[in-house]
């Protein structure tokens, strides 16, 4: 797991370093999503896989379970208010108690996670992607989802996948004597220190009926926290999705509902209107 998220942290600083931040992106979206979102409007967000380490002098890291669950559910609640803000439908289904009793399903799930770090190798390969051409992969999960979209009745599903770490007192310290030392061996006037912290998150909303990866996005940083999360999301896609549809469509109704009946009332009025004319002098 940390050699795997090593990778991705230096795939994702080799893009930035070498091609800027301006025109490329992270950022891979389904050919079709355009037409594809106008028939989804329900979101699942699967459990986010959440790893967060002290890494020590020693090297035997150690995990940070209380942090890890403070992450996951801010990470729900981060990703369940973005994803709401786009007019989508947030489906409240309870994981815990369906992995619980239902071994096929969690079999699903991990099948899902699993399919989606090998897709990730499609789809960041080490090349960078221009804005522009962001909508242009055709990555599909396979049968994998089919599952969630049964039991749950979401039509896509948000994967999460994050990872964290900070250093111990110990450690610091050493890489602040490597710095210093490196520093005076090319005789520069300052030191490089490797940051004292740092996270990565990768996201992908999924199609559940096709299996196709209809967006996805990662992001890294040097603090532990959803921040990071927070600006992947901000990048999703301006496209009409299903709810937005239909509210586009009821709204267009109510307006020429409205004009229609305010004709048929003017026409009344002027039909029932009564023009008095003068009597003849008896």
């Amino acid at each position: 797991m940390r050699l795997a998220t090593i990778g991705k942290l230096l795939v994702l600083i080799s893009v930035i370093f070498f091609t800027g931040c301006a025109t490329y992106t992270s950022v891979r979206e389904h050919s079709a999503l355009d037409s594809v979102a106008k028939n989804i409007q329900t979101v699942v967000i699967a459990p986010p896989q959440v790893n967060i380490e002290l890494r020590v002098f020693t090297g035997e890291n150690e995990p940070l379970t209380d942090k890890e669950n403070t992450i996951r559910e801010q990470l729900i609640t981060v990703a369940q208010r973005r994803l709401k803000s786009e007019g989508l439908e947030v489906i409240d289904f309870d994981f815990a108690q369906a992995i619980a009793n239902d071994d096929d399903f969690a079999f699903a799930l991990t099948q899902a996670k699993e399919a989606l770090n090998k897709a990730e190798k499609d789809l960041y390969n080490g090349k960078s992607v221009a804005l522009e051409n962001k909508r242009q992969f055709n990555v599909s999960l396979g049968p994998a989802v089919n599952e969630i979209a049964e039991q749950t009745g979401a039509e896509a599903v948000l994967l999460i996948d994050y990872y964290g770490f900070e250093k111990s007192a110990g450690l610091k310290t050493k890489d602040i004597a490597a710095g210093v030392l490196f520093a005076v061996l090319l005789g520069g006037s300052s030191a490089a220190i490797a940051p004292p912290s740092g996270s990565f998150v990768d996201l992908a909303l999924v199609d559940t009926a096709s299996g196709d990866i209809l967006w996805t996005n990662r992001r890294g940083g040097q603090i532990v926290d959803t921040s990071i999360a927070e600006h992947a999301l901000n990048e999703l896609p301006d496209v009409v999705w299903e709810g937005e549809v239909v509210a586009d469509e009821t709204a267009e109704f109510i307006e020429k509902t409205d004009i229609e009946n305010g004709a048929h009332q003017e026409e009344a009025t002027t039909n029932n209107t009564e023009v008095a004319l003068p009597s003849d002098a008896s």
